[in-house]
């Protein structure tokens, strides 16, 4: 049984009496008491309601059935229907009224019937608008008609009266049969031989005829004939027409093509030669006219012609009836089709509540299943009509469960499959986008039972005590009064009573009490203790999203919002009335409600930190936000963790708004939050956004801007420096004071290095965000923070460095470094500015080699890492003590933050970098401390290891360096890199299983790095220092070392949200002692650990689902499941087939289908982005799987299969699906879809998708064609720009991945080792460590990558290379290079342009980014890098060969 706010069955629907509440895909699970049935029903409502349903043949748009259709939908938003029972009253009325193939639309004039085309052995071929409309290539205006009310149907009439109107009907033929009868064979001869005979008869006349004859009378008898029998014709025609499009104004005029215009001119001819005949008197003018009229009379000697090539394919067999699609679905009124969709809305509600339903059921089974485990083997468990036995696996409950919930009284099924897919795909024929998206998403439901099923037992939260359930019922109710208390707020707004009052704090205490559970740690510790506290609780944040918190805090936010201004203009004109009570009574509302209005951002903070489900629904009310920055209650806060790390909602980001946050920067006091906002865009996973890194420092080094913004404080000897250091002063004596409130035993620790106790919990999030500081201390190290991500990433970046270069000279830099004086919190900010900047950069700063400050620096890292390896020790014994006394501070783990930092600019330096004939001995010697006889020992160890290789090293030196002054560089160099290496090494072994992943690698790769690129150490150093000798954590293994290494730009760059400790790790969690019992690591470990019996439950249910998704017979029926709509698509008719076959035809459906998801694009913020909502993304990823599922169905295997198993036969059996799809608009669509901002899996999906459009033995042409038509003819700049930072990401992947398979570790370990190491130096395990294991996507999980352990964009190549394939220059020319306006870039005027004329903003050529991609991996010996060199070779090799 569960709960949630969303869904709710009375205890008729589960078994027992239990309520059922759980939300669709993330259900918040408890055990629920009985409950009584429910009193709130509606019944008479829910009668009349049923009652009217079932006397509906269609929904109609009388408003009786509009507003009961809307109370319908209401009711079941609002949980009245609480039964199976009742449910069923109105579903299978719902699908009677839906289902339309037992309606006769010919009556209603709503059905086109068949059109004729000449047939050529394919079907109308379909082009895509810019716009994204779609239109048939060799359409006329009949295949599009404007909508009109009058084509519907009229309301029910009396039996009698319907009977009269039906006889009547009958007597007549509709006007779609005259306009077929006269197009028919016969017709059209009996019409040639008149036209020949009037032809022939009229060439007499011109020629035997003087012009002063006068005509005989059986000429001009036959001339009135012929004149009344064609415009008989052409009035019959056109009046059929205007009748069968319902007399619209349009029709009136789409009824003249050119060969009805000639036969109306000819009329009209006709008719002029009888009034002048009539009129003109003078028989010599009368005839001479009458003879020129006759001569223009002879153009009916075009229809002649057209109607002998019409005939003569007619008896050819080449003519072919084309189904036309019927006017009703174009043409019905937007009041019935939003009834429809929301009927459709209705029938997904049942839906979500037969899952909730499946998955209460689930949850009894899986308990029936845990005890018969808990009994032993010879137990037994029955659950309903299961015998659960120690035979019985996972699969066999799951599977009884899907079987049983579609059974019985208590089923919710909506029917047969095929019946509910034919329904929801006829709907998809309608020409209005919201009805379309609700019949595709209830076709996506109704066809992924069991996949929605396993993803909402993986997902959802398990309440096991009673404490949790009170928790759950607190909340619920404290949210529910939250909603109440917001929707009356107009009530109690003025606090006028005690009972306005009480509403008041109310709000304010329920407030500050979530925030207080959804910011709530499990101990006073934050594990790990080099990672940022979180702030936030996974736990808090999931149940309030499932209790919709989000709505209610949005809510909240608006309607108390509403009332701030209205405060400060009374408290501004009680000041100006000099009326001080009024001012004081209208200051205290005003700071009373900017309080609350605080409270509820804090709580969206801590609601949306790190989540990002969360982070979508609140970015829904981000206006909200934007508007109130500026008012004091902390907005930019909101914004600021809405963007954070959401690669979705950052493609989305609004680049005008940078320049607002820098306006409003400039204008205000230097917020440092304002500054976070642009952080938090800066940079996703691994990926950084150049656009908006660029677009930032433009922004903020604009002029009239730069001097308000930039507060770098560069100078040592200028007054911002003075003022930094004074303010870095003014921090440290608070934070030394509020420790001496603690009491002096906090301050002194309890031995050296020991660490003081935390004085508030409370505090750790505002350390995190810097709040703990000085105003204008922690704008200055945002500021610093927000330079470096800008810089962050390795390509096309070159330009913000040098402008950070010329911002902070590298003198400036490093000796903030060394000022001892400065916090921390500074340091590290300027630690990150080094690296991004003059470190980690594209276009290397050579003279970094042999700078003196920052050897300097360097030679301090020693101390920093003892400093921190002996807080560690103290809180190591600490923990194994079992004490709680002592805990972790803010400063402590910054230290440690620095050094993980310094560790990556030694590896980066070391590698780029360094020269030892550069190094500077004297500044080093001075960190260091070396006394002359340490020198003089160093120097010796150094000279007997040497060996006679230091000859042969000497001449690399530089000229002028002598012997004496190389070997002083290399013993010094030695003491250095001795202390780095064996402090990273003691910092891993004493405090390794309390920190990160993260930490642990860039410890060993930073050690590897230096050891690799430091020429001739000692072999007691390479032995001392070798990591695999290393005492590591236990569980951490290379497998998890390579996972973080995927990651490691992200856990550089944004902290807090970086790799945290592998599963296996969290696993050996409970020897860390209680306070780490719930931390939350990289898997979701929610779960409430409440003893031991919901210990064991929760881990048996982990169990439970590993074996579901390992089951290979339940994959199978999941993804038959998900496909089995396929089967009914391929056996839908043509539209060549008779019109008796029905009106749903697979081109239309297919036409239908593209069109609706470019009626759901949407452009993006940046330049050539592309939104798509995320509803409309599901439906459109699951869309694109049924099409290419259709292909490979015909095929009878998979994309991955084809390419060496397939061959002719599998060509011509897919080859109709693939002319289907092609001429239909979805390989377009699929091309459209490659951009920025749309979802990466849907990208993978449309590339897939055109890998079997493409796959045919010589290289599918027609598709060929049509891939070059489309990118050619229109600015197809954000597909290129697209496919190229594709590839950009997928080197990158091999940059920070680098991967390969034991087999090849020895080689590699031969080639990375130092030159005459010894073999046993490093091992195996070392090459192991620094470069990682198998990468985490593999082949069909990471999307096709082929079993190389490739990301899923891989198959990007593959696409490309099929897209030349059999030499097709046009392609191969355009991957190279595209027509390119060059005032693209600069905006075009508004307006519609002709998608013929309009060229790319921007030239990319391709093959120059596959030249590089393969450079990149041709350098990393591995099998991935490999497999991926092939792979970029074979699609080079394509696209330039050929004649």
């Amino acid at each position: 049984a569960g709960v949630s706010q969303t869904h709710e069955v009375a205890s008729e629907i589960v078994t027992g009496g239990h309520v059922m509440r759980p939300r669709t895909g993330q259900g918040s699970i408890m055990m629920a008491d009985k409950v009584g049935v429910s009193t709130r029903n509606f019944k008479e409502l829910k009668a009349v309601v049923v009652r009217h349903l079932s006397r509906l043949k269609r929904l109609s748009g009388d408003d009786l059935t509009l507003q009961l259709m809307g109370l319908l939908q209401k009711l079941m938003k609002f949980r009245f229907y609480a039964t199976a029972e009742e449910m069923q009253n109105v579903v299978q009325p719902i699908l009677r009224t839906l289902d339309d193939r037992k309606r006769d639309s010919n009556a209603l004039g709503l059905r086109s019937g068949s059109k004729r085309h000449a047939v050529r052995g394919a079907t109308p071929a379909a082009k895509v608008h810019p716009e994204g409309q779609l239109l048939l290539a060799d359409d006329d205006e009949e295949g599009s008609r404007p909508t009109s009310p009058m084509s519907q149907d009229e309301p029910p009439k009396p039996s009698c009266c319907s009977a009269c109107v039906s006889g009547l009907c009958a007597l007549f033929p509709s006007p779609r049969a005259v306009l077929v009868w006269a197009e028919s064979v016969k017709v059209m001869l009996v019409i040639l031989v008149i036209v020949l005979g009037s032809v022939a008869v009229a060439v007499w006349a011109q020629f035997a005829l003087a012009s002063d004859d006068v005509e005989p009378d059986w000429l001009l008898l036959l001339d009135e004939i012929v004149f009344i029998f064609f415009t008989a014709d052409i009035c019959i025609r056109y009046s059929c027409w205007i009748m069968m499009h319902s007399f619209m104004p349009t029709a009136f005029f789409s009824f003249w093509d050119f060969y009805r215009g000639v036969d109306g001119g000819c009329v009209s001819l006709d008719v002029a030669a009888i009034l002048f005949k009539d009129l003109m008197g003078d028989v010599a003018k009368a005839g001479k006219l009458l003879k020129l009229l006759r001569l223009l009379r002879l153009a009916r000697l075009i229809r002649a012609a057209n109607i002998m090539i019409e005939i003569m394919n007619a008896m050819k067999g080449e003519e072919e009836e084309v189904f036309e699609l019927p006017i009703r679905y174009d043409v019905t009124p937007k009041v019935e089709l939003r009834m429809m969709a929301n009927v459709v809305d209705v029938l997904t509600h049942v839906t979500r509540v037969a899952q909730d339903y499946r998955l209460s059921r689930l949850l009894q089974a899986f308990q029936a299943f845990h005890e018969q485990r808990q009994g032993g083997r010879t137990s037994r468990v029955r659950y309903d009509g299961l015998e659960v036995s120690d035979r019985t696996q996972p699969s066999d409950v799951f599977e009884y469960v899907i079987e049983s919930s579609d059974k019985g009284p208590q089923s919710l099924s909506l029917g047969t499959s095929d019946e509910v897919a034919y329904i929801m795909l006829n709907l998809c024929l309608y020409n209005y986008p919201p009805l379309v998206q609700s019949a595709l998403t209830l076709l996506m439901d109704s066809n992924r039972a069991r996949y929605n099923l396993l993803q909402d037992l993986k997902q959802l939260q398990l309440l096991t005590t009673p404490d949790q359930e009170d928790m759950l019922s607190t909340l619920t109710a404290k949210l529910g009064r939250l909603q109440s208390h917001a929707e009356t707020y107009e009530l109690w707004i003025r606090r006028e009573t005690p009972k306005h009052r009480a509403a008041a704090d109310e709000v304010r205490q329920f407030l500050g009490d979530l925030v207080h559970f959804v910011e709530s740690k499990p101990s006073r510790i934050d594990y790990p203790l080099d990672c940022a506290p979180m702030g936030g609780n996974r736990k808090a944040q999931r149940l309030l999203q499932h209790l919709d918190g989000a709505l209610i805090m949005a809510k909240v936010f608006r309607e108390i919002y509403g009332s701030l201004h209205d405060f400060e203009e009374d408290a501004q004109e009680a000041s100006l009335a000099e009326d001080p009570q009024a001012a004081e009574e209208a200051e205290s509302l005003l700071q009373e409600t900017r309080g609350i209005l605080e409270l509820c951002n804090r709580l969206i903070q801590g609601f949306v930190r790190g989540n990002k489900e969360n982070q979508t629904e609140m970015y829904k009310h981000l206006g909200m936000f934007e508007e109130s920055i500026g008012d004091g209650v902390n907005s930019v806060r909101v914004i600021a963790e809405i963007f954070k790390a959401n690669e979705e909602l950052i493609s989305m980001f609004d680049l005008v708004f940078i320049g607002k946050i820098a306006d409003l920067i400039a204008n205000s006091d230097k917020d440092p939050e304002c500054v976070n906002i642009l952080t938090s865009v800066t940079c996703h996973g691994t990926s950084p956004h150049p656009d908006l890194q660029a677009r930032i420092i433009t922004a903020l080094g604009a002029p009239g801007r730069q001097d308000k913004v930039m507060f770098l404080c560069t100078d040592p000897s200028g007054p911002d420096y003075a003022l930094r250091k004074e303010l870095c002063a003014d921090a440290a004596e608070a934070a030394k004071e509020l420790l001496l409130r603690a009491g002096p035993e906090a301050l002194a620790g309890k031995g050296v290095g020991a660490p003081p106790r935390l004085i508030s919990v409370d505090k750790a999030p505002d350390e995190a965000s810097l709040r703990h500081l000085p105003s204008l201390l922690a704008y200055h190290v945002s500021l610093i923070n927000l330079m470096a991500a800008c810089a962050a990433g390795t390509k096309n970046i070159n330009v913000v460095e040098a402008k950070l270069q010329s911002l902070y000279p590298i003198d400036h830099l490093l000796k903030g470094l060394l000022d001892r004086d400065l916090l921390p919190e500074v340091q590290l900010a300027l630690l990150r500015y080094l690296r991004e900047a003059y470190i980690d950069v594209e276009m290397h700063y050579h003279a970094l080699s042999g700078e003196r400050h920052l050897w300097e620096f360097f030679g301090r890292v020693p101390d920093m890492m003892q400093a921190s390896c002996l807080d560690l020790e103290a809180f190591a014994a600490a923990v194994a003590k079992g004490s709680q006394e002592e805990v972790w501070t803010h400063a402590m783990r910054t230290r440690l933050e620095i050094i993980f930092e310094m560790l990556a600019v030694l590896r980066t330096f070391f590698q780029a970098y360094f020269i030892v004939s550069k190094v500077p001995t004297a500044p080093i010697r001075k960190s260091l401390g070396l006394s002359a006889a340490a020198y003089a020992a160093e120097s010796n160890s150094r000279s007997n290891s040497m060996g006679e290789e230091d000859d042969d090293e000497d001449q690399d030196e530089e000229p002028g360096l002598g012997e004496e002054s190389s070997s002083d560089a290399r013993a010094v160099t030695t003491a250095l890199i001795r202390r780095i290496v064996l402090g990273a090494r003691d910092l891993v072994e004493v405090g390794g299983r309390f920190l990160t992943d993260g930490f642990l690698v860039e410890s060993v790769d930073s050690v590897i790095s230096i050891l690799e690129h430091s020429k001739h150490l000692p072999e007691d150093l390479l032995r001392e220092a070798d990591p695999s000798t290393w005492h590591l954590p236990k569980g951490l293994t290379p497998e998890d070392m390579g996972r973080f290494r995927k990651n490691r730009l992200a856990a550089r760059r944004a902290w807090t949200a970086g790799q945290l400790w592998s599963d296996s790790r969290l696993e050996s969690r409970p020897a860390l002692g209680s306070s780490a019992s719930q931390f939350e690591g990289s898997r979701d470990h929610s779960s409430i650990a409440g003893g031991g019996a919901g210990f064991t439950v929760m881990n048996r249910l982990e169990a439970f689902v590993g074996e579901l998704e390992e089951d290979e017979e339940l994959q199978a029926r999941i993804e038959a499941d998900m496909f089995s709509v396929t089967s009914e698509i391929l056996s839908l008719p043509e539209i060549k087939e008779s019109p008796e076959k029905g009106d749903l035809r697979r081109e239309y459906l297919v036409q239908r289908l593209v069109k609706q998801v470019y009626a759901t694009i949407k452009a993006g913020l940046q330049t050539g982005s592309k939104l798509l909502s995320p509803n409309a993304t599901r439906t459109t990823i699951w869309m694109l799987q049924v099409f290419r599922n259709m292909i490979e169905v015909k095929w009878g295997m998979s994309i991955e299969d084809r390419d060496e198993e397939g061959g002719a036969e599998e060509d011509h059996k897919a080859h109709k699906v693939q002319v289907l799809l092609n001429q239909w608009g979805v390989t377009a669509l699929c091309l459209d879809l490659i951009a920025n901002g749309i979802s990466e899996e849907l990208k993978i999906e449309a590339v897939k998708l055109l890998i079997a459009l493409l796959f045919k033995e010589g290289g599918n042409a027609e598709v060929q064609r049509t891939i070059n038509e489309h990118l050619g003819r229109s600015d197809s700049s954000s597909f290129f720009i697209e496919v190229r930072h594709m590839i950009s990401n997928l080197a990158e992947w091999h940059k920070l991945f680098p991967s390969g398979e034991e087999s090849l570790q020895a080689a590699a370990s031969a080639m990375q080792a130092p030159p005459g190491a010894a073999p046993s130096s490093p091992p195996d395990m070392w090459v192991s460590m620094a470069l990682g294991s198998q990468a985490i996507f593999g082949g069909d999980e990471g999307g096709g990558g082929g079993g190389e352990g490739l990301p899923g964009a891989v198959v990007l190549l593959k696409f490309l290379q099929l897209t030349c394939e059999g030499h097709f220059q046009p392609n191969q020319e355009l991957l190279r290079t595209q027509e390119v306006d060059p005032l693209a870039r600069f905006g075009r005027g508004g307006g519609l342009v002709d998608e013929l004329s309009v060229q790319n903003s921007i030239n990319v050529n391709l093959l120059d980014e596959f030249v590089w991609y393969l450079n990149v991996v041709s350098k990393i010996p591995y099998r991935e890098a490999s497999a991926a060199g092939i792979r970029v070779a074979e699609l080079v090799l394509e696209v330039l060969q050929g004649p």
